[in-house]
């Protein structure tokens, strides 16, 4: 894969309906995990200023192709939803939006009522080596099923640092699906806002991203192998301190990725419409050859 060259896709807010034809090239495009043929990894970055990001120099997200997305929904119907991270969360392990899964808010009683990229995964290729590490566990309490099948299912209470330390080394057992999820950055915001300190927090988010792009580029038996995804669940308000409205500050987020052709226009984007959020998950899907038939963004 090439990891060498970012590009800034611009858009603005619309959903991407799945549609039979598209179900059929998730078949026809199938990779079967236990042949460790594909793999992905999927990093999640919590609440990332997108336009933040942009203005700083990010030497390691700039080796990635960059998407603009939009979490929150579609404004005004019924598949509005806040720009929290419970509900973006869910929206990006699922592929739906909160209409559908159900997680409305922040909030560690909610049950997804869609499964996640790891049970259909797990489903499509149950002997798939499946990894998770994470910094809110709101995130598990949250999902569909609790992972038994997964090898590694990790809540780190601590820093980023030691969450990325842990990653890197379950990267040597060559994960089919491994998902990590950093929290730093949201910490910095809702602590300070908008400033220098928030500004360090990206840059320090980088630099581990950097770690962990060179584990793969460096692993000769991996590096041709991985789809990277790296994301934020939501955008930040006006001072940076917050987010769960519908601001363009807030809704606005994005894709980062290795692989040109999930940056560029597909078959699984409408052409010239805004992208969702939900288009993480269909693209993890796309690239291991699960079927979407279970998952359609509503």
């Amino acid at each position: 894969m090439n990891i060498n060259s970012k590009k800034i896709l611009t858009a603005s807010t619309n959903y991407l309906l799945v549609s039979a034809l598209i179900c059929l090239s998730f078949i026809s495009n199938a990779v079967t995990v236990n042949k460790e043929e594909r793999k992905v990894i999927l990093i999640g970055i919590d609440g990332v200023h997108y336009q933040t990001l942009k203005r700083l120099k990010t030497p390691n997200f700039d080796r990635l192709y960059i998407s603009e997305l939009f979490t929150g929904g579609e404004l005004n119907i019924d598949t509005e939803q806040q720009t929290d991270s419970g509900p973006s969360w869910a929206t990006i392990l699922t592929g739906v939006w909160a209409k559908q899964h159900g997680i409305t808010k922040n909030d560690k009683s909610l049950k997804s009522l869609s499964p996640s990229l790891f049970d259909l995964i797990n489903k499509q290729y149950p002997q798939a080596k499946i990894t998770s590490i994470i910094r809110w566990d709101t995130i598990y309490d949250n999902l569909y099923s609790d992972l038994k099948f997964a090898k590694q299912k990790i809540v780190i209470k601590v820093h980023d640092t030691t969450a990325v330390e842990q990653f890197i080394q379950l990267l040597e057992i060559k994960p089919d699906f491994a998902f990590l999820h950093l929290d730093d950055v949201d910490h910095a915001g809702h602590d300070f806002g908008f400033g220098e300190a928030y500004d360090q927090s990206i840059i320090n988010a980088d630099l581990m991203l950097g770690k962990i792009l060179n584990a793969i580029e460096t692993n000769e038996q991996i590096k041709d192998k991985y789809l990277v995804i790296v994301t934020t669940d939501h955008g930040r308000n006006r001072t940076g301190k917050g987010h769960g409205a519908q601001s363009v500050s807030e809704r606005k987020v994005f894709y980062a990725t290795n692989n040109p052709y999930y940056h560029a226009e597909n078959g699984l984007k409408t052409p010239k419409e805004p992208i969702p959020q939900t288009y993480i998950a269909q693209s993890v899907l796309h690239y291991l050859g699960v079927p979407m038939n279970s998952v359609v963004a509503q």
